[in-house]
């Protein structure tokens, strides 16, 4: 597939990789697919200590590693995101649980 921008080729592919904005009672992430087939594995080298991994996605910490994903694409995540998730107690714990990103934080 033929893109006239690189910012059209960042939109096709956010709307298959952004899953949905997640968050709990005290904070979000932007969770993306990572999978190589239909996901944007780029999204890993986001995701800073602030940030959990998953098999096949990766939660982006919406303070600073979501906006710096987003921004390097050029995503417009209005036209891209898929829904929010509110997490309970149990899924907070869950997701809080996963390994951290490894990526340098840069600001």
């Amino acid at each position: 597939m033929e893109f006239e921008t690189a910012s059209a080729k960042a939109q096709w592919m956010a709307k298959r990789a952004l899953v949905a904005w997640v968050e709990d009672a005290s904070h979000g992430w932007l969770c993306v697919n990572t999978s190589p087939i239909d996901g944007m594995p780029s999204a890993l080298e986001f995701a800073t200590h602030f940030s959990f991994v998953g098999e096949d996605q990766v939660f982006l910490e919406e303070d600073c590693d979501a906006p710096a994903f987003l921004k390097y694409h050029e995503i417009d995540l209005g036209a891209s995101l898929l829904g929010t998730i509110s997490l309970d107690e149990a899924g907070s714990e869950a997701l809080r649980s996963m390994p951290r990103g490894e990526a340098e934080l840069t600001l």
